[in-house]
């Protein structure tokens, strides 16, 4: 499929959201509502240009400033928070002061949204997510725990693998699927010098542990 066939509509969303922003009282709810849109619009954009590249050639690293991945993750966990709340789900931020990574900022964001985002997909209503970040030695730790009942049926290692599928909790022969959001994320990590990694899984939740460098100087 043509590259311009799958940017072209998402192109056409996003001035469609412009025009309506035109429209909007400045600082009215609408505008708030249409402003957090066009983010979202920005992101999936994102998300497939990332697809694009891996599937064509990897794009040279561009000198890239420092961004603080501590207000990055903050913003993913307030852009989720209607979301995990319709889902009876609470969704918290923790952070320990500003910590410097030389990534490109949507991807950042793209990075930690996917994390999150799966680990919305498989933590029940009533449960727990917490999305946090802290310097740890040389690297940028995010850390994205659940409450959810852990991976099972596939090594926590092969889920940043696409499309890996593992077996359905109700034993009904269903598929549970990571997609491939984490395998993109994997990507990002290893572009920015990091890892992503299942830091623990089990019965009581899942911790995916997002680790890049600090950006020096």
């Amino acid at each position: 499929m043509p590259a311009t066939s799958l940017r072209t509509p998402l192109a056409i969303l996003d001035t469609r959201i412009q025009l309506a922003q035109r429209k909007a009282e400045p600082g009215s709810e609408p505008a708030q509502a249409l402003a957090k849109i066009r983010e979202d619009t920005a992101t999936l954009t994102g998300i497939v240009n990332e697809l694009l590249l891996a599937a064509t050639a990897s794009a040279p690293a561009p000198d890239l400033e420092p961004v603080d991945v501590a207000l990055g993750a903050e913003s993913v966990a307030g852009s989720l928070q209607d979301l995990a709340r319709q889902q009876g789900v609470s969704m918290e931020f923790s952070g320990s002061g500003p910590c410097l990574v030389r990534v490109d900022p949507g991807a950042l964001r793209r990075a930690v949204l996917a994390l999150a985002d799966n680990a919305l997909a498989h933590t029940p209503a009533g449960g727990r997510i917490t999305i946090s970040a802290a310097a740890e030695g040389s690297r940028a730790v995010i850390l994205v725990s659940d409450t959810g009942s852990g991976i099972t049926g596939v090594d926590p290692g092969q889920i940043f693998d696409r499309f890996v599928r593992a077996p359905g909790l109700d034993g009904d022969g269903g598929r549970r699927s990571f997609g491939i959001g984490l395998a993109l994320v994997r990507d990002i990590a290893t572009a920015a010098g990091g890892t992503v990694s299942v830091a623990r899984t089990g019965p009581e939740g899942t911790t995916m542990r997002l680790a890049l460098p600090l950006a020096r100087g």
